[in-house]
């Protein structure tokens, strides 16, 4: 083929730092700063948004509006890299090398900062069948199988093993240890997903035990 996804980002990438002037009403100390970050945004795209835009994979990372998430049509340029959803490059925020964390992730670090409990207002905190908690059972089920993906373990691992795990990643992931700021906010999101993956099998095996008993 002629033409590719590829040569496009590679000519736009060539023809932005070819410019010169900044555009009329921009003034120049923000075209200067702009102008770097696209370019070096644009050689970044090629190699890590191409593979996913081949597979033409629909966003996964649209808005929640009343605890309801609305689909998106648009096409993933990427894997959120907090929460692996396939975002849209409408859903994402992107660092200069291409790096893409989800709106989703961005808004619920904003209401951890604020200091709103995740879920609130949501459906997770209304009431269904799933008991005192007001979780129903299929979403309790969910739960539990995503922890199994954030710890990286197998279903039914022994506990000692969850708790090695668990201390491993939270280390690997806290916060403290960057500095870049977009580091930084994904290794929070991290840190989060991680200690409520091991909250959730917690309650997982605690309510196993109490049946069995």
């Amino acid at each position: 083929m002629g033409f590719s996804i590829t040569s496009l980002l590679e000519q736009a990438s060539a023809a932005i730092s070819d410019l010169g002037k900044a555009p009329p009403g921009m003034p120049r100390r923000i075209w200067d700063e702009l102008t770097p970050w696209v370019v070096k945004l644009t050689s970044s795209a090629t190699a890590k948004w191409l593979p996913l835009l081949t597979q033409a994979k629909p966003c996964e990372a649209g808005p929640v509006h009343n605890g309801i998430h609305v689909p998106c049509t648009n096409h993933a340029i990427a894997l959120c890299v907090a929460c692996k959803r396939p975002t849209c490059i409408h859903h994402g925020c992107s660092d200069q090398h291409g790096d893409v964390v989800c709106y989703l992730c961005v808004a619920e670090q904003i209401r951890m900062k604020q200091g709103i409990p995740p879920g609130a207002g949501a459906q997770s905190g209304q009431a269904g069948s799933g008991g005192k908690t007001g979780v129903p059972p299929d979403q309790s089920a969910a739960r539990v199988a995503e922890a199994w993906k954030i710890l990286k373990l197998r279903p039914n691992t022994a506990w000692p093993k969850i708790e090695e795990r668990y201390k491993a990643l939270m280390k690997q992931h806290h916060p403290d240890r960057f500095r870049e700021p977009h580091a930084k906010l994904v290794n929070e999101q991290r840190f989060k997903d991680v200690r409520r993956a091991y909250d959730d099998l917690k309650a997982f095996y605690k309510n196993a035990k109490s049946e069995a008993a």
